[in-house]
C-alpha cells in the first residue's frame, strides 16, 4: 500500500473516532412492583442513550423493556413519565422488535416483524418540562416482552391485539443539556385506573445515574461506536424480517 495514502486513511480513521459523539446512557429500572388489581408482578426498564455534549438538535433513544412475563393484561407497560430540563423535546418515531397477536387464546402468540413507525405506532408524548409517553388509548399497543401467555387473563381481548414487543426505541429530538428525574411507569390497559409504580431505590435522578452509568472519557467514542454497530444490525434484522 502506498505509504502516502496509508498515513491518510489512518489520519481520517482517528478523526472519525475524535469525533465521535459523547454517548451517555441513564438506565432506569422498576423491579418489585406489584398489580393491586391481580397481584401480578410489575417491572420495567427505560435505557436513555444520548450525546451528553449536544446543545441543539441534538438526538435522544429512549428504549423500554417490559420485564416480566406476560400473564395479564395487567402487567402490558402503557405509560412512561419523566422530568427533564431539556428544551423542544419531540418524538420523532419508534423502532419494536415485534407484534404479537394473541387473540386466538392458544400459544405460541403469532409473532410478526414491527417496522420502524414515524407515527411510533400510536404512542405519544405530552407534556412540557414533565412529559408522558403513553399508548394512546391505554389498553392498545401495550408493550410486552417475548414470554406472553395468551391463555391468561384477558391477553387474548381482541381490543389489546397486537401487543408490541420490546424493547421499544422511542427517537426524539431536544436542544439544551439532558437531564432526567422523576421517572415512572404504568402498566394495565383501564385508562382510568392504570397502576403508575414510581421510582424505588432502583430509580436514578439524573445526578446518581451520571455517576453510575456515564462512561469515562476514554471510552466514550468505543461506546458510540459500538451502538452504531448494534442500531445497524437491528436495522437489517427488520429489513430481513422475523420467522413467525
Amino acid at each position: 500500500m502506498n505509504l502516502r495514502l496509508f498515513a491518510t486513511t489512518l489520519t481520517a480513521s482517528i478523526g472519525l473516532i475524535l469525533s465521535a459523539p459523547s454517548v451517555a446512557v441513564l438506565v432506569v429500572s422498576q423491579p418489585g412492583a406489584v398489580s393491586p388489581t391481580d397481584q401480578r408482578p410489575l417491572g420495567a426498564t427505560a435505557e436513555f442513550t444520548f450525546d451528553s455534549g449536544c446543545t441543539a438538535d441534538c438526538a435522544l433513544t429512549v428504549e423500554l423493556t417490559n420485564t416480566e412475563t406476560m400473564t395479564g393484561i395487567s402487567q402490558g407497560l402503557t405509560d412512561f413519565h419523566f422530568t427533564t430540563t431539556a428544551t423542544n423535546l419531540t418524538l420523532t418515531g419508534a423502532d419494536a422488535q415485534s407484534f404479537a397477536d394473541c387473540s386466538s387464546g392458544t400459544n405460541p402468540c403469532t409473532f410478526t416483524t414491527a417496522l420502524f413507525d414515524p407515527d411510533s405506532y400510536g404512542w405519544t408524548l405530552t407534556g412540557s418540562g414533565s412529559f408522558t409517553l403513553a399508548a394512546t388509548p391505554l389498553n392498545d399497543a401495550g408493550i410486552v416482552n417475548g414470554q406472553i401467555d395468551a391463555t391468561s387473563d384477558g391477553v387474548s381481548n381482541a381490543q389489546h391485539n397486537p401487543w408490541l414487543v420490546g424493547p421499544v426505541d422511542f427517537l426524539f429530538t431536544y436542544s439544551g443539556a439532558f437531564d432526567l428525574s422523576n421517572v415512572s411507569f404504568s402498566f394495565g390497559t383501564v385508562p382510568t385506573t392504570p397502576t403508575v409504580p414510581g421510582c424505588t431505590t432502583d430509580c436514578c435522578t439524573s445526578t446518581n445515574c451520571n455517576d453510575q452509568n456515564v462512561p469515562e472519557p476514554a471510552t466514550l467514542t468505543l461506546v458510540g461506536l459500538g451502538l452504531a454497530g448494534g442500531a445497524l444490525a437491528r436495522r437489517r434484522n427488520h429489513k430481513q424480517g422475523r420467522p413467525a
